[in-house]
Order: C-alpha cells, then sequence, then structure tokens
C-alpha cells in the first residue's frame, strides 16, 4: 500500500482519464501575465540576450544568475550563449555566476516533482505493442488495414512507433486520443470515428500497463501537472528565442507567469505579431512582407552547383570575417557532402554542426552487420560483418589467412550461394581460408546463437562481439574517429541498460536479429558532434540559423519543401484536422521560417540565399515561397529569375588555400610492363584474340596472371554461365543418348544434366536469380535437343567432347611456337567421313564465325582457324569446316553456324597468328589500346580508360 500522504502524489493516469484536461487552470497566484521584453533585431540574438541577461542580474562587479534556468530551443544554442556570457562578462570585467541553460524539451520536469519513474521510450514502445495486441483483430484493423502477423515483431515495433509519435504530439498540445475523436467528429463527413474510437482504447490500455508497473509516461505526467496546477518555479525563467512552443509548454508557463521572461528579438512596433507567451501569430505572419535583395538571391542547377555557389559567396566577403564569423545554412542536409567537399576542395576547414549520426559509428555499425547475419545467414551479411574494418583487425589476431576475404571472394565468384552457415566448413568448393573465416567469425558470435528469448536475455550475449573486438583498446578521445568509436561502445553500453530495465510482463520473447534491431533503433537520433574548431567554417541546419551568430550566412537549398519543411502525409493527422486542432501545420511552420528568415536578414551584415533548380535525385525543385513574399511585381520578377537559363559561372572560386594546377600531367601514369625473364613459347587458341585485342591488357591477364576477383555478382556472368552449358553438354557428349535421334530421350538426358551439374557446382543454397538462368538455360538445352535430334538423323555423329591438351606446334620463322587449345566438340559424318569442329556459343545473342573473327576485313579473333591445326594433331586432316553452335536467348536462333572463309583468308589468318608470336616473343605489349567504346573492360582502373589526358609512362619519359 502506498503511503496515505501522497494524495495527489497517489496519481494514477486513470485518474487523467476520469477528468479531462480542460487546458490552463488559474488560481489567483497565476493572474500575472508573462513579461515581454523586444530586444529588437538590429544585432544576432544571442549576444542580444547575453547583454540583457548580464544588465538584468549584474550588480556591482558581479552578476550572479544563480537563480535563473534559460531556455533555448536547442542545445547548441545554450553552449553558444554560455559561451558569450562568459565572453562577454570577462570583457566587462565581472564574475560570472552563469544561469542553467536547458532546452524547452528539458523544462516541463524542471515546474513539478515526478511521482513515479518515467518509463523509457523502449518501454513506452513496448507498452504500445502490448495495447494494440489486446484490441483484438477487428478493432485493429480500423487502425492499420493489414495488422502485423503475430510473430513479426518489427512490423509490431514500427506501429508501436507510430501511436507513440502521435500520442507525444497531441499531448504536448494538451491533447489526448479521445479530445482528438471529439474534434474531428465535428467535422462534417468525417469517416475516421471507427479508427480513432479503436485508438482511444489502445490509449487506455497502454496507459493502464504503465499504471500497472509502476510507471508514468512523461507526457501524461505533464498533462496532470497542468490540471491539477503542480507548476512550480523558484528560480527566474528566461524564454531565448522561443517563438513557436505547444500548449502544454505554455500552460505550465502560466502557472508561474510571475517568474517568466519571454525575450523577443523583433521590434516593440511589431508587438501585434506576437502573443501573450511570446510566440509568433501565424497568421500575422503569414501576410509578411520580406525585404531580399535580388543580389542575395542566387538561382543554380544541380546540388554540386550550389555548393559551388556558396564557396564563390564566401569568395566575394574578400577575406573581409574570420572562419567563426561565417556560417553555411544547409535547408535540405542531403547538400551537406557537396558543401563539405566544395570547400575542403578549396583548403577551407569547415564542421558539420549536428555531427555525424552514432548509427555510422564503428561499434553500432559493427553489431548491425552481426544482427543482420546471425537473423539471415546470408551470404552478403556474412561478407559485410567480416569486412567490417575492426573485425577484419580481430580476425587478423586471430590467425585468419591474410588473403582470407580474397578467398571469400573467389568462392562467392565461384558458387553464388545465398547463404552461408556451418555447412561450408564441409564444403569441397570452399578453400581453407574460408572455412577458418567462417570459423574465426562463429567463435566471435558463438554467445549470439539460439532460439528466441526474453529480450533482457540477449543483453550479455550481445555485448560479447563488442567487448571482443573492443575491449582491450585503448583510445584518444582527442582523436576523432577513436572518440567516435568510444562514445559507440559507451552509448551501446547505456541502449543495453535500457532492455535490462524493461519491466518483465513487457519483456518479449524475440530473436537475437530482433533485440539488435531495438536497441539500434533507440540510438537512431543520437549523433556524435565534431570537435570544436575556430578556425572551420560551420555547417547547420536551417532551424539552428536564427540563434547562430554569425556574422555572415549563406543559405542553401532555399527551396519549397526546405523552407518551410514538407509535412508529409500523415497516417493519422491530415493538415485539415490538424488546423481544426490547432496543431502545427502549414500555417504555423511558414510562420516560424518567415521570422527566421526576417530575423537573419535584419540581424546579420551578409546573407546570400542559394536556389536550386534539381534536387540530388535530378529531381525539378521550386523556390521558397518566401521568396515570393514580397509585392506582386517583385515576385513577378523572381520567378522569371527562377525560370531564366542559368548562365555558366564567370567567377572562380578563389579561397585562400584554393586548388592551383601545378602539374600539366598526371601523378599517376599507366604503369608500363617490365621485361620478361624468358620469351613467350606457347599461346592457347584463344590468348590471340585478347592480344589482337589489346597487348598491354593481355600482358596483364597472361603474364602476370591478374584476375579481377569480387562479391558484387547476383547472377552468373556470362563466363559462368557459358561454364555451366559447356559441363552440361560434355556430359550429354559423353552419354549414351548423345546420338539418339529421339527428342525426348535427349531433351530428359539433358534436363538430368542440369540439375546434377548445377547442385554440384552451386548447391542448394544458390541466389534466386540463378535458379532463374537455370530455367532459362533448360530452355535453351531444350531447343538444342530438337537441333541435336536432326542432325543425328542426317547421320551426323558426335566423335569427341572436351578434347583437352592438344598441341599444335607451328613454325614460325624457322623457330617453333606451341599453340595450345581444348575443342568443344568433333562430329563426323557417317555417310561421307566429313569432319566439323565446333565450339560452343552461350551469348544472348547468335553471331557467325565470319563477324567474331573478322571485323573490317582485319582478324581480330582465331580461335577457329587454329583449331584446324590442332584437330592435325588429333590425325584428323580432313576438317572441311570449322563453326558455333549457338545457343542464344532468343530459342528460336539456337542453331549451327559454319565457317566460309576462303583459302586466301585462312592463309591471312595464318599470317595473323605468325606476327602475334613475333610480337610476343619480342615482348611487344605496348601501349594499351583504347577500349572506351567496350561496355566492360576489366582492366579500365589501370589504363585508366576514359580519363583525360591519361598519361602513359613512356610519355612522361619523354617529357
Amino acid at each position: 500500500m502506498r503511503p496515505a500522504a501522497l494524495c495527489f502524489t497517489d496519481f494514477a493516469p486513470k485518474a487523467l482519464r476520469a477528468v479531462p484536461v480542460r487546458g490552463r487552470i488559474r488560481g489567483s497566484r497565476h493572474r500575472m501575465a508573462i513579461a515581454r521584453e523586444f530586444l529588437n533585431w538590429d544585432r544576432p540574438a544571442l549576444p542580444a540576450a547575453a547583454s540583457y541577461l548580464l544588465a538584468r542580474y549584474r550588480s556591482g562587479d558581479s552578476a550572479d544568475m544563480e537563480q535563473v534556468v534559460v531556455v533555448v530551443p536547442g542545445s547548441r544554442a545554450g553552449r553558444r550563449l554560455l559561451e558569450i556570457l562568459v565572453d562577454e562578462s570577462h570583457t566587462a570585467g565581472v564574475d560570472l555566476i552563469p544561469p542553467r541553460i536547458c532546452t524547452v524539451g528539458e523544462l516541463p520536469e524542471l515546474l513539478y516533482v515526478r511521482k513515479r519513474p518515467f518509463a523509457s521510450e523502449l518501454t513506452q514502445r513496448l507498452a504500445w505493442v502490448e495495447a494494440l495486441r489486446h484490441l483484438g483483430a477487428d478493432k485493429l484493423r480500423n487502425v492499420v488495414a493489414s495488422p502485423p502477423e503475430e510473430a513479426d515483431v518489427t512490423a509490431w515495433l514500427e506501429l508501436a512507433r507510430s501511436l507513440a509519435s502521435l500520442h507525444q504530439e497531441l499531448a504536448s498540445d494538451e491533447l489526448d486520443f479521445a479530445k482528438v475523436l471529439a474534434a474531428a467528429g465535428e467535422i462534417e463527413g468525417f469517416s475516421e470515428r471507427p479508427r480513432w474510437q479503436a485508438l482511444c482504447d489502445a490509449q487506455t490500455s497502454y496507459l493502464d500497463s504503465l499504471d500497472s508497473l509502476d510507471l508514468w509516461d512523461r507526457q501524461t505526467a505533464r498533462l496532470v501537472a497542468i490540471r491539477e496546477s503542480e507548476c512550480v518555479a523558484r528560480q527566474d525563467i528566461v524564454l531565448v528565442g522561443m517563438v513557436d512552443t505547444n500548449r502544454a509548454v505554455r500552460s505550465m508557463l502560466d502557472q508561474v507567469a510571475d517568474r517568466v521572461t519571454a525575450l523577443i528579438f523583433a521590434p516593440h512596433d511589431l508587438a501585434a505579431q506576437f502573443d501573450s507567451h511570446g510566440c509568433l501569430v501565424p497568421d500575422a505572419w503569414a501576410e509578411a512582407t520580406l525585404d531580399i535583395a535580388q543580389e542575395q538571391v542566387h538561382v543554380v542547377d544541380k546540388p554540386a552547383d550550389q555548393a559551388a555557389e556558396a564557396v564563390r559567396c564566401l569568395s566575394s566577403y574578400g577575406g573581409r570575417y574570420a572562419a567563426d564569423e561565417i556560417v553555411v545554412g544547409v535547408a535540405d542536409e542531403r547538400l551537406v557532402p557537396h558543401v563539405e567537399r566544395q570547400l575542403r576542395q578549396c583548403h577551407v576547414p569547415c564542421r558539420w554542426g549536428p555531427g555525424r549520426p552514432l548509427a555510422e559509428s564503428a561499434p553500432l555499425k559493427l553489431l548491425a552487420a552481426a544482427g543482420a547475419y546471425l537473423e539471415s545467414r546470408r551470404y552478403a551479411d556474412f561478407a559485410a560483418l567480416v569486412r567490417h574494418p575492426d573485425v577484419d583487425c580481430w580476425l587478423s589476431k586471430q590467425g585468419a589467412h591474410e588473403d582470407s576475404l580474397t578467398a571469400l571472394d573467389a568462392y562467392f565468384a565461384d558458387c553464388l550461394p545465398s547463404r552461408i552457415d556451418d555447412a561450408v566448413t564441409k564444403d569441397k568448393r570452399a578453400s581453407r581460408p574460408v572455412r577458418d573465416l567462417y570459423r574465426a567469425a562463429s567463435r566471435l558470435l558463438v554467445g549470439c546463437q539460439g532460439p528466441p528469448r526474453r529480450l533482457a536475455d540477449w543483453s550479455a550475449p550481445i555485448q560479447e562481439p563488442i567487448k571482443a573486438v573492443y575491449g582491450d583498446l585503448e583510445f584518444d578521445r582527442d582523436n576523432p574517429s577513436e572518440r567516435a568509436i568510444y562514445d559507440g561502445c559507451r552509448k551501446l553500453a547505456q541502449l543495453i541498460a535500457q532492455v535490462d530495465d524493461v519491466p518483465e510482463p513487457l519483456q518479449p520473447d524475440v530473436g537475437v536479429g530482433h533485440a539488435i534491431r531495438l536497441i539500434l533503433e533507440q540510438a537512431s537520433a543520437d549523433a556524435i558532434a565534431p570537435p570544436a574548431d575556430s578556425q572551420a567554417i560551420e555547417i547547420l541546419g536551417w532551424l539552428e540559423l536564427p540563434l547562430d551568430d554569425a556574422p555572415a550566412v549563406v543559405v542553401c537549398g532555399f527551396n519549397e519543401g526546405c523552407v518551410p519543411q514538407a509535412k508529409g502525409a500523415d497516417l493519422f493527422l491530415p493538415d485539415g484536422l490538424r488546423s481544426r486542432l490547432k496543431l502545427e501545420d502549414n500555417t504555423r511552420r511558414f510562420a516560424r521560417d518567415a521570422y527566421a528568415l526576417q530575423l537573419l536578414l535584419r540581424s546579420r551584415e551578409r546573407v546570400d540565399l542559394v536556389v536550386g533548380r534539381r534536387d540530388t535525385e535530378q529531381e525539378p525543385l521550386v523556390p521558397s515561397p518566401l521568396l515570393f513574399a514580397a509585392d506582386g511585381e517583385t515576385a513577378a520578377r523572381r520567378a522569371l529569375a527562377f525560370f531564366r537559363p542559368v548562365a555558366a559561372a564567370s567567377t572562380p572560386l578563389r579561397l585562400p588555400g584554393a586548388l592551383v594546377a601545378k602539374r600539366t600531367r598526371a601523378r599517376l601514369p599507366v604503369p608500363r610492363p617490365q621485361p620478361l625473364a624468358e620469351p613467350v613459347t606457347s599461346l592457347s587458341s584463344t590468348g590471340f584474340r585478347d592480344y589482337l585485342a589489346c597487348p598491354y591488357r593481355f600482358y596483364l591477364s597472361h603474364m602476370l596472371k591478374l584476375r579481377p576477383i569480387d562479391d558484387q555478382a547476383e547472377e552468373l556472368d556470362g563466363a559462368a554461365f557459358g561454364r555451366l552449358l559447356h559441363e552440361v553438354l560434355l556430359r550429354f557428349g559423353r552419354s549414351d543418348t548423345r546420338d539418339s535421334t529421339d527428342v525426348d530421350d535427349i531433351t530428359a538426358m539433358l534436363n538430368d544434366a542440369l540439375d546434377t551439374t548445377a547442385a554440384e557446382m552451386y548447391g542448394v543454397h544458390a541466389l534466386a536469380p540463378l535458379q532463374v538462368q537455370i530455367e532459362q538455360l533448360r530452355l535453351r538445352l531444350e531447343a538444342f535437343a530438337a537441333l541435336q535430334a536432326g542432325r543425328a538423323s542426317q547421320g551426323w555423329r558426335i566423335e569427341d567432347v572436351e578434347v583437352e591438351k592438344l598441341e599444335a606446334v607451328l613454325d614460325v620463322d624457322g623457330q617453333p611456337f606451341t599453340v595450345t587449345g581444348r575443342i568443344d566438340r568433333i562430329d563426323v559424318n557417317q555417310n561421307t567421313g566429313e569432319h566439323v569442329v565446333f565450339d560452343y556459343k552461350s551469348g544472348d545473342s547468335a553471331k557467325s564465325p565470319r563477324k567474331a573473327h573478322l571485323d573490317k576485313n582485319q582478324w581480330v579473333d582465331l580461335q577457329l582457324p587454329l583449331y584446324r591445326h590442332l584437330a592435325r594433331e588429333l590425325g584428323i586432316d580432313n576438317v572441311e569446316r570449322t563453326g558455333y553452335i549457338v545457343l542464344p536467348k532468343d530459342v528460336t536462333e539456337v542453331d549451327i553456324l559454319l565457317d566460309d572463309w576462303t583459302d586466301e583468308e585462312l592463309l591471312q589468318a595464318n599470317e595473323s597468328a605468325f606476327d602475334v608470336i613475333r610480337q610476343l616473343r619480342a615482348g611487344v605489349f605496348w601501349p594499351p589500346a583504347d577500349l572506351s567504346d567496350f561496355s566492360y573492360d576489366d582492366w579500365a582502373d589501370i589504363c585508366q580508360s576514359g580519363v583525360f589526358d591519361r598519361l602513359l609512362e613512356d610519355e612522361g619519359d619523354a617529357a
């Protein structure tokens, strides 16, 4: 039993539902209105606020603000205000006892005494999940048309997130779901009553759940404090820049109004445009006229152009401002990388104020990769885990082979597995480095295995890989990258502690993947701020600009959808309903941004607005509506300027330390081939084609044995598809069915061979696209069966297939040279004794031997002519024809295509082969051919294909 003395203190959220919150309750002690102080806008807001505070609380040589609470919109503004207070008090020779500075989100809990612990964000979400589950299927379908499956924890949590957000937004304006239902019911034609009734039931269940656990919902606790007139202020409260405060905070401030002062950064003659709390009157600002000079607006095209224009604006300052006197605002955060890149290219330090998302820190990315793999066992997730730089270092310490990642790539390229699990340790296709890599990674995650269990039971296992990888490291917190790791580990510990604090009745049974996602989602809004740097230009978001004090401001992304910010379609609160409930809507957003822009224009020495025409996705943009808050003629002139063709920039980017071209040639020339220790004395029949295409690429692949390898494939490439086809046809050519004239028998044999071969080569966990390719190959083989049966009925028999290790010695200039090769198939006609040598082709299109071998009467491939030499080594002197058996994508084109070369052309082919041999003997592998027109090129990076003014090493030598 609770002590009787608690009374309201005895609060249970049920009491709130029994007696509706009716807005502000004013007793006699609350009659005084909040004091409003207009500080004008002829200087930045924070310096003006600091001067006001020092003047008000100064007494002699000291300024004691220990009993003062200063409220600002965001933490950055608070930090900067304290810096300015310290600087100004030092300049004035005043001893400062600083005030307590807090954000508006922290203020409510300073005004009342909480009687119970607050439920954590995670606990609240899980309580919402339980509330939704208790609704039952019929009511739940009123909330969402397709309710989550019972076992889909992720979907339940996502739905719970939406309701928690809705609950928080409404409570911040002194509303609950029942009040929305009552207000919406007055709208003619309102059809969402069943939905809101179900939401009311869910909210009741949610509050009951927390009540039974002796926990408070923070938002509801504030509403009770308002209703019960529990708000008390024992300190002065000064509001700085609070121009758009929600109703709950206003009501709490009303109860302590005699201690509250709102500082308004505008001239007193605009008092009617601010309400009694110092907040904007939206309708008054909807008609505001903004005095923007034409030269302050810069219209450019792409995001990169916006960044360049921002730098051009900075260049126009002519060194008048130091770095800490300039700020670049980005209304669209997608522009941040472009702005950072452009500034750094000009050797200008910059700092993105909000910092990197915590979720991008190495420990959280490691845990995310581990969770994804543990949940899916997909190869791609395993590869991402072992490629994490810190995991890679840990694996090296565990004795992993130095080429294990390369071996993993090769394994994937050969087998295209969709999954990787314990079976890989017995897979003969996997090399030892791959198997060892898998075993080491499994040791790292050994504690995270097992079936679903209580969420809290995953806490210790989830920490094990983090401790293993980072536990023995020492961090230098002055090093930004090491500090990010340290902060990530520290935050993870806090998040995991929240899991342990979830009350037992709300602990769900989840798999490790769900548990990790739940933990990481709690960090989605956190960031790691970069270290302070007085020499860096600050980059800030639009909402932070009004309370920044830099005299020079460049704003990028000044477009509709960013200023004012677009509010996406709301599942529960469309804009019409928002307006009726007096929630934040388009009118309030416009008013807030109109005031922000006016404050910038009036309080800064330089303001430049950069407007883009296309976003990062190349979608068209339109200017911010604020640009048209002017008289009709000015608005029309700006509209015309936006749609006028953008002229190429005439002003070069000139900043201190800007990039200067000091070299006329590239720094990295294409490396020259080195002389061979021994001359080339043999070559495969297909290698001649490679040399004819490019001697240098031939050197890279045939002499240095370089091979491109990665694990980015999503399906079989042309070579792998061809290997599968060749293996199936090899088995057919060696089977008893090879000379059959029965299409069905041939088809059955080919299908069996395809299934067996695919299973042996790619296993049971092959990627899904590969399964599609196998079925596509099956269609080609069915067409081949009909072709083969018809050929057999004409007396043709398969004499041999996959004849390997063939060698033919050519006499070139009195010296022998060996041509090697493998012939796919040799047919003989039983009636005439004629032999035909074939090569299988599985390319998407059917190309004749002539088109494949000759280009503008020049030999580009010598494979089939050289087959004649190889066939003679088998004792076959009467090879009348060579050709292709083509199995292209269009199965109607499956056919036999024979060569039609003349004797003279074959002599020319021999001479072309001899020329290649002479070049090989001489070690000629230079220069690289220009293959920029090729759709693929494995050696493009080494050869710098497509690079403007690429430098070949001999050119550098000549220079």
